[in-house]
């Protein structure tokens, strides 16, 4: 059986199977033999301008800051000490 010739296909098949995180999706896509071990390297021309991981899944990532230095700035301004806080 082929893989499936586009990401948007493979996108549909594993919504369908609920297969919305990485381990879900590394334990459940046997499931449709369609859909690749490695969708990195099957769909690699489409992977980055679909968002990686995240593009597949579609999980919506925000952006809170534009660059680490302003988000470390932010950080800093009301005293954080530890990641916790």
């Amino acid at each position: 059986m082929y893989k499936y010739k586009t990401i948007q296909e493979a996108i549909k098949a594993l919504f369908s199977l609920g297969l919305n995180t990485i381990a879900k999706y590394r334990a459940g896509y046997k499931q449709d033999e369609r859909l690749p071990a490695n969708p990195e390297q099957n769909y690699n021309d489409d992977w980055n301008d679909f968002g990686k991981w995240d593009g597949l899944l579609g999980i919506e990532r925000k952006d809170f800051y534009p660059t680490v230095q302003e988000a470390s700035k932010a950080a800093i301004a009301p005293s954080f000490k530890s990641s916790k806080e």
